[in-house]
């Protein structure tokens, strides 16, 4: 996952903070503690284990951004097949995330 924006509470080690949103953490300095970090930051790491290994998403996850966005789960990028569009919530079920999830991956 590229990064990850966590609304409405703070995360462990912010990078950018543009004026008016919340704070911007990449996934992958985020602390990897089991018992660590906010729901929202465990959240993300079980989506991004999945995706990171999952059959045929593994190859584009690092182009997805996985976000939380009030009560729900916001995937953003771009995907180059619909097939692959459409296995990104069935993966995101996988790692245990019963949220909204929004997908906002384009095709291209």
């Amino acid at each position: 996952m590229a990064t990850t924006q966590t609304m409405g509470s703070e995360t462990a080690a912010s990078t950018t903070v543009p004026s008016g949103s919340a704070k911007q953490t990449p996934i992958r300095s985020m602390p990897r503690a089991s018992s660590g970090g906010t729901h929202e930051e465990q959240v993300i790491r079980r989506i991004d284990s999945v995706l990171s290994v999952h059959e045929t998403l593994s190859h584009y996850s690092e182009s997805m951004t996985v976000t939380v966005e009030g009560s729900r789960i916001v995937v953003r990028g771009c995907l180059p097949s619909v097939a692959l569009k459409q296995a990104i919530v069935p993966a995101i079920r996988q790692a245990g995330v019963l949220e909204q999830v929004c997908n906002c991956v384009e095709i291209g």
